[in-house]
């Protein structure tokens, strides 16, 4: 639940060797509206409860070269397949 999404994204596709894929299931919103709502509890009691809408995580994978296959689990959850 970074705050620094762009980091994250980085770190992860150097990690991966040549041909690597990484798989991994987070929670995004689809709007800002449920951005807003999403763990609005959790923050309250001060817990670190960050969100992403799901565009923003495509945007980050796909500006450190890496190459998106979705597999919509939910509609609160997607599993990634991000390949370097």
């Amino acid at each position: 639940h970074t705050h620094r999404l762009d980091v994250l994204a980085a770190n992860l596709a150097r990690s991966l060797k040549s041909g690597g894929q990484l798989g991994f299931v987070e929670p995004f919103c689809r709007n800002e509206q449920e951005r807003q709502e999403f763990g609005r509890a959790q923050i309250e009691a001060g817990i670190n409860e960050n969100v992403h809408l799901l565009e923003e995580w495509h945007d980050a994978f796909r500006r450190v070269g890496l190459r998106r296959r979705t597999c919509l689990l939910t509609t609160a959850f997607a599993g990634l397949t991000m390949v370097v």
